[in-house]
């Protein structure tokens, strides 16, 4: 070889790839990530707004029983539960609010095969205001029905 010949330079190994910016399915996995969070932070946010509304009902419910004593004030107690029963009705459909007498009574059905509103003991809805006197057993199954009503309520479909 020729020592006066070129000067041959080292081959010199390329940079490492920098971390700015990430490959494309990077920015996927971030944007799914995203999606996902902010999927759970709505449902989770729906679910304790439902769980706190929920509560409050059936609070309003407990001191409606401890307000109106059994065997005494059963009109009362009825009256009671027929404005707690419209509250969360038109809480959870607005369009509740317009409804009135046998309308009223099959919305509460809602699809319940027994029609307990409709035919059992939830027509004391109706009937108590006209009523001389309400039965502590009628309106004792009133509430337990209403109780029922509120549970079946708390499942919601969308959340």
């Amino acid at each position: 070889m020729n020592p006066s010949g070129p000067q041959l330079i080292d081959i010199h190994a390329p940079s490492a790839p920098s971390w700015w910016p990430p490959a494309p399915g990077w920015w996927l996995v971030v944007v799914v990530v995203l999606v996902l969070v902010a999927l759970l932070l709505r449902t989770l946010r729906r679910r304790a707004r439902y769980n706190a509304t929920r509560r409050v009902f059936a609070s309003e419910l407990d001191s409606l029983c401890a307000r109106h004593p059994a065997n005494q004030q059963n009109a009362a107690r009825v009256a009671g539960l027929a404005v707690l029963l419209r509250r969360i009705a038109c809480h959870h459909q607005p369009a509740a609010r317009a409804l009135q007498g046998e309308a009223w009574l099959r919305y509460l059905d809602g699809k319940l095969a027994d029609r307990p509103f409709s035919t059992g003991v939830g027509r004391l809805l109706l009937d108590a205001p006209y009523r001389p006197q309400v039965s502590t057993n009628d309106a004792d199954a009133l509430f337990t029905l209403v109780r029922s009503q509120l549970a079946r309520w708390a499942r919601p479909a969308h959340v």
